[in-house]
């Protein structure tokens, strides 16, 4: 079938191709009654524009990515996620600027930032909001007053004005857990170790886990927010081996999960203590191919700010509205499909 060009519709509407291009683009100089015409036209024909071809007659969309050094190595790879994304859409007249901010940097920095983009011209920020989500939503409103659009990845910021959040679907990433333990640990009481309660998607992550466990009939003896603090992490488990000697299991719902490990094999209960962590990194890995792991759940990051980048520009660029939550698949990984997973 032949493809439809704007010569064609300039020959059937004995109109120039400067003035069809004109009132495709939304550029002045063409009457609203020509413009109708020619876009009707269009439409009737089966013209389909070229994308890339018509960004380039607007101006360039500028996207902002901001995330924190916090869980680094999980950071780093929604980061990669959403600079492909920049790279795929190098043709369609966009700039991505991608910030990362230092660990020590306060949430008056976050907020910083997003006004300095807001001011520097950004049409669009995507954000990896911290734990204390306090003020966010304020900063939000004002920046979307002013036609900048701000979007979530990794975690949420509800009933505030960002226009989409891209995340894994942690409630369901803890039900998997839930299962998991309860074929691994059997009848033994199980504990939970995550990063904050007051984080979104680890709240999410323990409702899910819970609902598996009370429908499994297990026992959760102790939830642990470690704060994605490697040394409070391996303090919490030595508390857990002091007062819970005879737990059989843990679900460890942040990517900080190492010193977790670290405590079971120097107390030399690898084979007492099954474990179902969350995502993938070396360290991790390793533990997992020497059965200190047994499972771990992968929420995809590169996918997950590959994706937010993306719907940004749809957004922006080409006035797509869609709802306002996508929920990543959480995916099981074993020691036997980790190559799977892993470059």
């Amino acid at each position: 079938m032949k493809k439809i060009t704007i010569y064609d519709i300039s020959k059937k509407l004995g109109v120039s191709t400067a003035t069809i291009n004109r009132a495709l683009s939304g550029k002045p100089r063409v009457s609203e009654e020509t413009k109708k015409l020619i876009i009707e036209t269009a439409e009737q024909m089966g013209f389909k524009p070229n994308k890339a071809a018509t960004s380039l007659a607007r101006k360039t969309i500028r996207i902002g990515f901001i995330i924190n050094r916090h869980v680094l190595d999980f950071n780093i790879e929604v980061m990669n996620g959403a600079k492909r994304a920049y790279e795929e859409l190098a043709d369609f007249n966009v700039r991505g600027d991608f910030q990362i901010m230092d660990h020590s940097d306060s949430k008056t920095d976050v907020f910083r930032k997003m006004r300095e983009m807001a001011d520097l011209g950004y049409d669009g920020i995507i954000l990896a909001p911290t734990n204390d989500l306090r003020g966010y939503s304020e900063v939000i409103q004002e920046l979307y007053d002013k036609n900048v659009f701000v979007a979530t990845v990794i975690s949420d910021i509800p009933n505030s004005k960002r226009i989409f959040s891209v995340r894994s679907n942690s409630r369901m990433s803890g039900k998997i857990a839930g299962k998991l333990l309860w074929m691994l640990a059997k009848d033994k009481p199980v504990a939970i170790f995550t990063g904050t309660r007051d984080s979104e998607i680890h709240k999410e992550s323990i409702d899910g886990f819970m609902e598996q466990i009370k429908a499994s009939n297990m026992d959760v003896i102790a939830i642990y927010d470690n704060y994605d603090d490697l040394d409070i992490a391996y303090r919490a488990t030595e508390k857990l081996l002091r007062e819970f000697p005879d737990v059989g299991g843990i679900y460890i719902g942040t990517s900080n999960s190492t010193s977790v490990c670290k405590k079971i094999v120097d107390a030399g209960l690898t084979d007492q203590i099954k474990i179902v962590a969350s995502d993938l990194f070396p360290e991790l890995n390793d533990y997992l191919r020497q059965g200190v792991i047994q499972a771990t759940i992968f929420q995809q990051p590169f996918q997950q700010g590959r994706l937010a980048f993306k719907k940004m520009y749809e957004y922006i660029g080409e006035a797509k509205r869609f709802e306002d939550i996508f929920l990543l698949k959480p995916q099981i990984v074993l020691d036997s499909n980790l190559e799977l997973f892993i470059d």
